[in-house]
């Protein structure tokens, strides 16, 4: 069932209907959770934990299981950004060190796909954090292999997920500036959007905000603040200034070469 599932999860995905994938995808997670649960009953007293690698391009996820006494207490799954050129070693190796930093609890044995090169010395580190010693292991068969099987699975089934949802994000984007330019008669889509508002607080002081975005991410703000019977031409100034680098910020960053944040002239 599972299988036909993730099946017609893929399939919504492919043709864009992200929320249909969305709905199949809880439902195989459910189905998982049972099995996951199901298999952890063949380890009583076992405390472990698995893990689980995905990647594509500069992305990697990490399924995580927590297992304490054989019930399976905790999961997650962590999105990290992964060299492309590193190996999984590598990408694991670096999860461990920051994950295991901070954990409240670290069990006596660690599954996962892959050891990384310095394994003696990630256990050294593991068990000082323990007060014990830990194993990092790489089962070969059984339900341990499955498990770590399974963490894989999920953990590229959220990459997956991740990654269709920023491609979506990217291409609402990019229509809502079409139908910007569109409405507003440009050439062109714009690259970049900046807007400026002036609040006045209780008739006595006025404050200017400024939020500059590139291809709808927003890249940076500020606000700067004047008191009592200041113009909101001046109230304005400061802000305007930042953003253009004007004033002596302009000339400083002119002076070591650095080019002005805007290439045309300030828009107030």
């Amino acid at each position: 069932m599972a299988r036909g599932l993730r099946r017609e999860m893929e399939a919504a995905s492919d043709r864009m209907d992200y929320e249909q994938a969305a709905i199949l995808r809880d439902k195989v997670r459910s189905i998982e959770r049972t099995m996951e649960d199901q298999k952890m009953a063949a380890f009583a007293r076992t405390e472990q934990d698995v893990l689980g690698l995905a990647r594509a391009g500069g992305q990697a996820a990490v399924q995580l299981f927590v297992v304490r006494n054989g019930s399976l207490i905790g999961r997650d799954v962590f999105l990290l950004e992964a060299d492309p050129t590193a190996g999984d070693d590598e990408v694991l190796a670096g999860f461990v060190g920051q994950y295991y930093a901070r954990a409240s609890s670290v069990p006596p044995a660690i599954l996962a796909p892959t050891l990384p090169a310095d394994a003696a010395d990630v256990e050294a580190f593991l068990a000082t954090r323990r007060g014990r010693r830990v194993r990092l292991l790489v089962p070969r068969r059984g339900e341990k292999r499955r498990l770590v099987e399974l963490a894989g699975r999920n953990a590229a089934e959220t990459l997956a997920h991740e990654q269709a949802r920023w491609l979506a994000d990217d291409g609402r984007t990019l229509v809502a500036l079409e139908e910007l330019a569109a409405a507003l008669g440009l050439p062109v889509p714009p690259t970049r959007i900046e807007c400026y508002d002036i609040s006045t607080f209780q008739e006595a002081r006025r404050s200017a905000a400024w939020s500059s975005s590139r291809m709808g991410s927003r890249a940076r703000g500020s606000t700067a603040g004047s008191g009592s019977g200041t113009s909101r031409a001046r109230t304005t100034s400061p802000v305007t200034r930042r953003c253009c680098g004007g004033g002596s910020t302009g000339r400083r960053r002119a002076r070591r070469g650095v080019p002005r944040r805007c290439a045309g002239p300030c828009p107030i």
